[in-house]
């Protein structure tokens, strides 16, 4: 019998736009990982649909700098744990 296939995608942040893009399993990249304990004011993963909204959220500015660090560091795709 047959393995089933399944292909899932990632949510990754473009470290130079901030937007969520979805990539499947095949076109998943390098990317970097912020881990972090949230705190009131934290930008969500619904929240990071509407960057407006997000970046007047005091923790954005958490997942701003992981972005900066990522591109210093040679990466174009973010992973931040979601609160």
């Amino acid at each position: 019998m047959a393995a089933l296939e399944r292909s899932l995608a990632m949510r990754l942040i473009n470290v130079y736009t901030l937007k969520l893009e979805e990539l499947w399993d095949e076109n998943v990249k390098d990317y970097a990982i912020l881990s972090h304990r949230c705190e009131d004011g934290e930008a969500s993963f619904a929240g990071m649909q509407n960057l407006a909204l997000a970046s007047n959220m005091k923790g954005f500015v958490k997942s701003q700098k992981s972005c900066e660090h990522a591109v210093n560091d040679g990466y174009n795709y973010a992973w931040v744990d979601a609160c």
